[in-house]
């Protein structure tokens, strides 16, 4: 009896040193996230690997239940640990992966990286490499995976003649897998919203763990309806409908070309000069620049319908991959089609990618062009596509020969992780403190060639372009870039060929904020839906979030929405708290209502308008 409770005790403690040694990786891999971490998020944290665990093993405490005769009782042995061994290490693998990951999205990950698996080709041919690439990740996880292998013992599943012993050896298995599952005796089994509870902890993610998580969002992905306000409250507090009365639609070709990574840190423009885009610092002297702009998610799948359609990302799962992806969203693409505009996008990568494809035919797009429509594939990059320089030289050449009007979205690709560099231009471009910094100077460059290629096209100053990232990078050096919010901060600035459009705006404004903003310049002259503004009109506000959480910027300060619960902050760092502004409350709810009951119902009509 004393040999069973010791090898069980002994699986606990092995299972425990793993996961906490996974966090502590976490920690050191992603330490800007957590500037006030303490030692009470690892005690904290030891709560959730318990009923992480209590869940993973419930088959095979289930099995510690079940005798098995003198005959069998050795190949059941090998069954029972080996079936331990598969189990956890699956779920010790899903953990560590977001050692990696949360730097991309700055939360644990839920079912959506299956989705993302599932759905993009990319992926599965770059898992090898990023396992080299991230090799410290992988040699803790062989370590980690060796140790369930070497110092899990087996136990026995003979039952004692003691009829009273064996039934309190099965009570205790099912009884303490019952009490972690739940996380303590409280009335209700904890869920990823009680992380940092017990000791006020503001860093959950480092107090959760992956497994955790996972199961607790599993297949969780639709959107609640909300029945607050009244479509008249709505409308007042939140009007999706917009229309800004010009007298006719101006013949002006439009151009959205998203950068891949580029953080705000990034541009000279808004660092004193410091930074590693000498083009586009020039560009921007002579250009309409936003110097608060944010984005709305943090990945490229979410940038796309919030560039393109004016779509937040304010679920789990990326609108792409989420049972709403064939929702009638309103789009660029579609609103210019019906102007006379051809419409097409561009993207180095596979067509499978993201999902891109499959959005840009949803949302009507004339033409996708992606890696495969590329005449040379000597200039594939290795491993996500085609390379900055040759594909945008591409599509600039394919846009001289486009008929006019068009809309065209060009998305770029080289700087993104393994920050592959064409050998011509090794030692081209400074190479700063990261691999990153030398891939943007390439995409800077890039960009210039693109530039150069029509600058002297008579269509060109009848132009618009808007440039502006899909997300930051994971990695960031300025201290003004640490945290949550921070990491949003994007650039963006609408540059017109013939150099009349000029300025700085200090307005918040944000990725959902283009389409409208777009549609305002050119003097779109009919009613559209948008659950963006116009970042030429006086509004100025942000949203950000997911299911759960929500976050509101305005100049009243950052409104946080978890669940039911509101508070309001001074400053980005979310350190310095003050009193919440009821219209903020009230906008932030009736956006969160708007979006959750147009995403179930697939109504994206616009509304009757006052002076309708």
């Amino acid at each position: 009896v004393m040999n069973f409770y010791y090898a069980l005790i002994s699986n606990w403690i092995v299972l425990l040193l793993v996961y906490s040694s996974s966090r502590i990786a976490f920690l050191v891999s992603n330490f800007q996230s957590f500037p006030s971490f303490s030692y009470w998020d690892f005690i904290e944290g030891i709560r959730f690997d318990l009923s992480a665990l209590a869940y993973i093993n419930a088959i095979y405490f289930l099995l510690l239940s079940i005798s098995s005769n003198n005959k069998k009782r050795r190949a059941y042995y090998l069954v029972q640990k080996y079936f331990f061994i598969m189990t956890n290490s699956l779920f010790v693998i899903l953990n560590n992966i977001d050692i990696v990951y949360f730097k991309f999205n700055l939360r644990r990950s839920s079912n959506e990286i299956f989705n993302l698996v599932e759905n993009s080709q990319d992926i599965l041919v770059l898992i090898p490499k990023f396992i080299l690439y991230y090799w410290p990740v992988t040699l803790l996880t062989i370590l980690q995976l060796w140790l369930l292998l070497r110092a899990t013992p087996s136990i026995s599943t003979n039952p004692p003649r003691n009829l009273l012993v064996n039934v309190f050896r099965i009570l205790t298995i099912i009884g303490s897998s019952i009490l972690f599952a739940r996380g303590g005796i409280q009335l209700k089994p904890i869920k990823p919203i009680n992380a940092g509870e017990v000791f006020q902890s503001l860093n959950s993610a480092l107090v959760l763990n992956t497994p955790f998580y996972l199961i607790h969002t599993f297949n969780k992905n639709e959107l609640e309806k909300i029945s607050e306000f009244s479509k008249s409250e709505i409308n007042s507090a939140f009007n999706t409908t917009k229309h800004y009365n010009k007298n006719s639609i101006r013949d002006l070709n439009v151009v959205i070309i998203i950068v891949e990574s580029l953080s705000k840190e990034f541009v000279g423009y808004y660092n004193n000069g410091e930074g590693y885009t000498p083009f586009l610092d020039n560009l921007m002297k002579n250009s309409l620049v936003f110097e608060n702009a944010f984005a709305n998610g943090l990945r490229s799948i979410d940038a796309v319908p919030a560039i393109i359609s004016s779509v937040p990302s304010l679920m789990n799962d990326p609108f792409i991959n989420s049972k709403y992806a064939n929702n009638n969203v309103p789009s660029l693409s579609s609103i210019l089609n019906k102007e006379g505009y051809k419409s097409s996008f561009f993207h180095g990568g596979r067509r499978g990618t993201m999902g891109f494809l499959g959005y840009c035919n949803q949302v009507m797009f004339d033409q996708y062009i992606g890696m495969e429509d590329f005449p040379e594939q000597r200039y594939f990059d290795g491993d996500w596509g085609i390379y900055d320089e040759p594909f945008l030289v591409f599509s600039a050449n394919e846009l001289i020969k486009a008929k006019k009007p068009f809309f065209t979205t060009i998305f770029t690709l080289s700087s993104h992780p393994p920050f592959n560099l064409p050998k011509k231009f090794t030692n081209f471009f400074p190479k700063g403190e990261n691999k990153i910094h030398e891939l943007i100077g390439y995409s800077d460059y890039s960009l210039k060639m693109f530039f150069n290629k029509i600058k002297n096209k008579n269509w060109f100053k009848k132009t618009l372009f808007v440039i502006t990232a899909d997300h930051t990078s994971s990695e960031n050096f300025h201290s003004k870039s640490n945290g949550y919010l921070n990491r949003h901060k994007i650039p963006l600035f609408f540059y017109l060929g013939d150099n009349s459009l000029k300025g700085n705006q200090f307005n918040i404004t944000q990725q959902i904020d283009i389409m409208p903003t777009i549609l305002d310049l050119i003097g779109y002259d009919k009613k559209f839906f948008s659950f963006g503004k116009s970042a030429l009109r006086k509004e100025s506000w942000a949203v950000i979030g997911n299911d759960q959480e929500k976050f509101l910027l305005t100049e009243n300060g950052i409104l946080h929405k978890n669940l039911a619960k509101f508070k309001c902050y001074k400053d980005y760092q979310l350190k310095e708290s003050i009193n919440i502004k009821s219209k903020d409350a009230i906008k932030l709810r009736a956006i969160e209502q708007s979006f959750n009951n147009r995403m179930i119902n697939n109504h994206f009509e616009t509304e009757r308008l006052p002076s309708d």
